[in-house]
């Protein structure tokens, strides 16, 4: 056998490196030719979908006034650029859009990213993100601008840092009590702010402010909408989070049940919270406003049960009588009324600071108010505002159950802020009482938490409206009788009233989105029916997602853009329940239920990812209790 010296070797090696080099020289410029024209070929194609937003993971808004989407086509850009761009040009057309620049919109959470290659299928390919810095761009990737984003300023007036008792700040404290050890703290929440973060702006809200402050893990299991204010529990662990989840979810089960002593009903829900709100009395065909007042006198001590409409819109619906057992049951007990105050007369400075233009906002049909303590027994979105409603007793400065009358269409005004966004809400979480928890060390070395026979109570005394009430209460002039020398106009009113009229679309089953829609790791779900209004065929959709992909933590948040974009395709869109997905890419397993709509059909979800995606392995688990 012939043995190479080294001097023999080393022209060979070099030989060989020579030729390697020439071969990824070659590579490399066929790739660089070849990857343009991929690029503009994807481009191509994008820009021939009817809306540009499916390649945003199906989210149908490419009709609404307030978002931009932008197809990148040329080389070099930077996500400042294309944004600054789509600013510049609404300014030029003299269209709505923020006093932001491009950077503050993208700090705020407005401006969404997907990338070029990015598959359709969101189970399968990257999620979009929010983009809150500058950013290299490539042809065909994807920017969805909120170009006029919702804005809420009340934000800055408090101090997020303080308790509510420190008086040498500033700005008024919102803290009432807090527990390191255990993981949570108990805030009063100012009207005006949302808890958690919306599809356009991530920085105004609860979670974001406390977490700014605090640099710790936030969360929020206890909800109340934006306009509402009061207490509210905020979680700084996730084992706090865990339990306190459980409490909520055994209230509204347990006080389904009947025949339960109060004694009975305390020792068992571990939860209790009450509402202080001031509500509408109305003058109408069947009652006058002193016999309005005296049913809600009447009904002090009362549980009241309605029916909601599982539905992802605002306003909800609620009934007092259903054959359909797919609504759900809210109950609610009035444990406190106050006197009458009159609107006319002396009462007319109360209605000034009420309503922002009485003359305008206030129900015509108003003619005084009530302050009511409300005590809530059952979870649902928008109770206490919706019963109220129902019962022909709309909480004051609520435009959408009747408590004040909208200017205008939606739309938003120079500070950002929608005309249903900006009233002036009287509804306020005035007590809030919890079972203390154990920390208990479990085999494994983790903790959790287990409920203790001691309670946290925290309360507050007045709401933003009180001091209206003690001046009117005050005045040696008030006369609570005024009210009877008062007559409206309803005929005329109704006259100067224009009726927006909606025109239907026809139904487009081939714009209907996919089936199945899920993403990785343990999400809420939603199952949604749609039907065809003309001939009521149904079509079934089951879709996951986490709270940065849909916009916010709640089932309705997931079930949102799904709805809409149903509603698009000339569909009636109906959640029928809802639940958690448990999926890693090959494997989906679905359980637990929703606050808001109830137990979904797992074994019905189960089938059609099985029908749809056949590659996942998918199974359900319908134990009660799971969440």
């Amino acid at each position: 056998m012939k043995v190479c010296s080294s001097s023999t070797k080393r022209p060979i090696l070099h030989s060989i490196v020579t030729l390697l080099m020439i071969q990824f020289d070659y590579s490399r410029r066929c790739l660089s030719f070849v990857r343009p024209l991929y690029q503009q070929q994807h481009v191509r194609l994008l820009s021939q979908q009817i809306n540009p937003t499916l390649e945003w993971k199906g989210a149908a808004h490419s009709t609404s006034g307030f978002v931009s989407h932008v197809l990148v086509e040329e080389e070099g850009s930077t996500s400042f650029e294309q944004v600054s761009r789509v600013l510049t040009a609404r300014k030029h057309a003299n269209d709505t859009v923020t006093d932001l620049n491009a950077l503050e919109l993208m700090r705020l959470g407005a401006v969404w990213f997907l990338p070029f290659d990015a598959p359709r299928d969101p189970s399968k390919g990257i999620k979009p993100v929010r983009l809150f810095e500058n950013r290299d761009l490539q042809p065909g990737d994807y920017l969805r601008v909120h170009h006029n984003p919702r804005r809420f300023p009340a934000v800055k007036k408090y101090d997020w840092s303080a308790f509510k008792s420190y008086a040498s700040s500033d700005k008024p404290g919102i803290i009432v009590a807090r527990n390191a050890t255990k993981g949570w703290m108990v805030i009063d929440k100012p009207p005006n702010v949302p808890v958690h973060m919306t599809v356009d702006n991530s920085r105004e809200n609860v979670a974001s402010c406390l977490e700014e402050v605090l640099r710790s893990y936030v969360t929020t299991p206890q909800r109340l909408d934006q306009n509402t204010s009061g207490l509210l529990v905020v979680s700084t662990s996730k084992v706090f989070a865990n339990y306190y989840a459980d409490l909520l979810r055994h209230k509204t089960a347990l006080q389904l049940e009947v025949n339960q002593t109060q004694e009975t009903e305390h020792f068992r829900d571990y939860i209790h919270k009450k509402y202080r709100c001031l509500v509408c009395l109305q003058e109408d065909d069947d009652r006058s406003i002193l016999e309005a007042a005296r049913e809600l006198q009447q009904l002090r001590g009362s549980i009241i049960r309605h029916y909601l409409e599982p539905s992802i819109r605002a306003p909800k619906h609620f009934v007092a009588e259903t054959f359909d057992s797919a609504w759900l049951e809210c109950l609610l007990r009035i444990t406190g009324t106050s006197d009458v105050y009159a609107l006319v007369g002396h009462g007319q400075e109360l209605a000034n600071n009420l309503w922002s233009c009485p003359a305008e906002d206030r129900p015509p049909s108003c003619q005084a108010v009530m302050e009511l303590e409300i005590e809530l027994l059952t979870g649902r979105t928008h109770q206490v505002r919706g019963q109220l409603s129902a019962m022909g007793f709309p909480i004051v400065g609520d435009t959408q159950y009747g408590g004040a009358i909208p200017q205008s269409v939606p739309s938003r005004s120079s500070d950002g802020v929608d005309f249903q966004d900006s009233a002036q809400l009287a509804l306020q979480c005035c007590a809030l009482e919890f079972a203390d928890p154990d920390i208990v060390e479990k085999s494994d070395g983790t903790e959790s938490m287990r409920r203790s026979q001691r309670w946290n109570s925290f309360g507050l005394d007045t709401a933003w409206w009180t001091p209206f009430l003690r001046a009117y209460d005050s005045n040696p002039k008030a006369d609570g009788k005024s009210q009877t020398d008062v007559a409206t106009n309803l005929e005329e009113e109704n006259k100067l009233r224009v009726r927006s009229v909606q025109t239907r679309k026809l139904p487009r089953p081939d714009l209907l989105p996919p089936r199945v829609s899920l993403s990785k790791g343990v999400n809420k779900y939603v199952l949604i029916r749609a039907t065809h209004p003309l001939t009521d065929s149904v079509e079934w959709f089951v879709k996951s997602a986490a709270p940065f992909e849909c916009g916010g933590p709640y089932h309705g948040n997931v079930a949102q853009d799904l709805g809409e974009w149903i509603a698009a395709a000339g569909y009636k869109a109906e959640v029928t329940g809802g639940g958690r997905i448990d999926y890693d890419g090959s494997k989906a397993v679905v359980y637990g239920f929703s606050y808001g709509f109830g137990k979904g059909d797992h074994a019905k979800a189960v089938e059609l990812i099985r029908k749809y995606q056949p590659e996942i392995d998918a199974t359900f688990d319908n134990t009660d209790g799971l969440y």
